[in-house]
């Protein structure tokens, strides 16, 4: 019986624990559906049932400082000032440490037009907290709210005087200063983070890149940092100034102050080689020329010595590459080198030769060896000379970074010659060299599905195609896409597409004349309707290839107007755009080809770079007026 009783207690006493536990969750279920359900009136705009439901829930809850400001906006969205205003100060009297409540209530005077009595509000809150440097910061941003950025202005830089940690405050305060244009204000700030902190050099860097070329900023940022060099003869403030040089394009003194902070500082070339790396990637090959060349003139020992040899060879490189691209030879499809063209890499193949000699069987030579090659032959067509450059890599330094890039362009070289079963051996042992990344064992696939066509394996070209084809995001999918379908819808007429496959091949050794007279027959055969228009495309690539521009226009006039596929009429206005631009600078012809395009072919995939050069060419005869 004792035992009995005894259970039945343990019974109730589990019951009422268990009611005890679920009775607040369920109550906090509550609350939280009628908030939601009033969130939904006020989205709705039945702000009068949103205000009773809030209502209730701040009876229940005053010091709830999410159902506070819930009814509070709704107040102030109803112009109910009176309400709100009686609201916030019993808020505050139920929780006076909550300084959202005093922000709250000055925005409520502000938005009355009664800044004094806002003002009175926010400094009572700040004298009011116990910790003056959170309530700055949060009262700041009150008044941020209400765009009064010179009281947002007046209390970080108080809570900046005050603070043991001035740094967060001068953040805050550089960014209030860049959305009012106070540009050198700004600077001034990031100049304090820097003294204090000299690792903040690359962040303060980015915030300035957001705002550094906004009309007459540079010059309000450069006058700030050397008020603060005149005081402070500080190397990461002049490390930020060169920053501003080299956005204002004053490229020269900032190699210059550089230059003054790699001597001062005793780093051996380190300053200057970090600099001129940073250069070349943004394409400011001068300056990066300069910087590379005082390395190699005054740091002999340095220890970057040896890869700023390097960079300045590369930076050479890049500087006839630009030369080359402005003689507007790599638009086009097919181009013989010429004699001009070679010149421009003289120098180039000499710092390279010379990188050779002195760092043999190296990873520099590797890299050297490939760079003269890939010059020789794309820039110059000397494939045997090409040839022996690779086979230096393959036979000496095996273990170069290169080794099967080498064997790549080796294939190229040999499907230039003709020598198709070497191509497909190079090729494969590309393949199969350690490290080659996906991406480029997919370019080097690519080939050899190309290789499969000109044997006439068409179905097997397909198969391979298919497999490059599946990676969306490789810049090569495109063309095996494009290269497949031409396949698969001329695949049962084997003789013409055959054919077809002769003339490409010619096209890629530069026998353009033999290719074009193959082309030209297969554009007349109208059996074939599809690979007819394209090989008539290809007959203008030829035209362009020998020079033939005039003619090239008007084969392509004849592919747009005849093509009711659609299939070549993006490619021919695109190409013939091309040729208005850049072989006979004709450019208000180039921009209506372009226009075109932007008209009639909205997903075409010249369609962004359509709009792109548009832009372009609009703005430099913008410049030229």
């Amino acid at each position: 019986m004792i035992n009995s009783d005894h259970n039945k207690f343990l019974f109730v006493l589990l019951i009422y624990i268990s009611c005890s536990v679920i009775y607040p969750q369920n109550n906090r279920a509550n609350l939280e559906n009628k908030f939601r359900l009033g969130k939904s009136y006020e989205r709705a705009g039945e702000l009068q049932k949103a205000e009773n439901i809030f209502r209730e829930l701040v009876n229940m809850q005053q010091w709830n400082q999410r159902y506070v400001k819930a009814l509070n906006d709704i107040y102030l969205n109803q112009k109910k000032y009176d309400l709100s205003i009686e609201l916030l100060n019993n808020s505050i009297k139920a929780n006076r440490k909550d300084i959202n409540f005093y922000g709250m209530l000055g925005t409520t005077y502000f938005i009355m037009n009664n800044k004094e009595k806002a003002y009175e509000v926010w400094d009572s809150a700040i004298n009011e907290m116990p910790n003056k440097q959170i309530s700055y910061k949060l009262i700041s941003n009150f008044a941020i709210e209400n765009r009064d950025f010179d009281k947002a202005i007046e209390y970080l830089t108080t809570g900046k005087e005050i603070a043991s940690n001035p740094l967060s405050f001068s953040l805050d305060l550089a960014r209030i200063y860049v959305a009012n244009m106070k540009y050198g204000n700004a600077a001034s700030e990031y100049c304090d983070v820097l003294l204090a902190q000299p690792m903040q050099l690359e962040s303060v860097k980015r915030y300035l890149a957001g705002f550094i070329t906004r009309p007459g900023a540079a010059s309000e940022v450069e006058e700030a940092i050397l008020d603060y060099i005149s005081a402070n003869d500080n190397r990461t403030l002049k490390e930020l100034l060169a920053y501003v040089y080299v956005s204002g394009n004053s490229h020269t003194k900032a190699f210059e102050l550089m230059k003054e902070i790699d001597i001062t500082s005793g780093s051996e070339g380190v300053v200057l080689y970090k600099f001129a790396q940073e250069l070349f990637t943004d394409g400011e090959y001068e300056t990066a020329l300069s910087s590379f060349e005082s390395i190699l003139t005054n740091y002999p020992n340095s220890k970057f010595y040896s890869t700023a040899r390097m960079g300045y060879a590369k930076t050479l490189e890049a500087l006839a590459d630009r030369k080359y691209l402005y003689l507007n030879i790599d638009w086009k499809p097919y181009s013989k080198p010429d004699t001009l063209v070679s010149n421009l890499y003289a120098d180039v193949i000499n710092a390279y030769e010379n990188l050779i000699d002195q760092f043999q069987d190296s990873q520099i030579a590797g890299e050297s060896y490939y760079r003269i090659a890939k010059i020789l032959f794309e820039k110059r067509r000397e494939a045997e000379f090409a040839i022996d450059y690779l086979m230096e890599i393959i036979n000496s330094i095996q273990y170069s970074n290169y080794y099967a890039v080498a064997y790549e362009l080796l294939g190229k070289i040999n499907l230039y010659t003709d020598q198709l079963d070497n191509a497909e051996s190079y090729f494969q042992k590309a393949l199969l060299s350690r490290g080659v990344p996906e991406a480029a064992k997919r370019a080097i696939k690519f080939q050899q599905a190309q290789l499969k066509f000109w044997g006439y394996q068409f179905g097997d070209a397909v198969e391979m195609l298919a497999g490059i084809s599946s990676h969306l995001r490789d810049d090569i999918t495109n063309d095996a896409l494009e290269f497949a379908l031409t396949i698969n819808l001329n695949k049962n007429d084997s003789l013409n597409l055959a054919t077809y496959a002769n003339a490409l091949l010619l096209a890629e050794q530069d026998k353009f004349d033999e290719a074009f007279q193959i082309f030209d027959e297969l554009s007349q055969n109208q059996s074939t309707p599809i690979l007819s228009r394209l090989a008539q495309y290809k007959t203008a690539q030829m035209r362009i290839a020998q020079g033939s521009y005039g003619t090239a226009i008007d084969i392509l006039d004849k592919i747009i107007f005849e093509d009711k596929s659609g299939l070549y009429n993006d490619k021919s206005l695109f190409l013939k755009a091309n040729i208005y631009q850049f072989a006979l600078n004709n450019i208000d012809q180039a921009i209506l080809a372009y226009r075109d395009i932007l008209e009639n072919h909205p997903n075409s995939q010249y369609f962004d770079k359509a709009r792109d050069i548009i832009q372009k060419l609009n703005n430099l005869e913008d410049s030229n007026i």
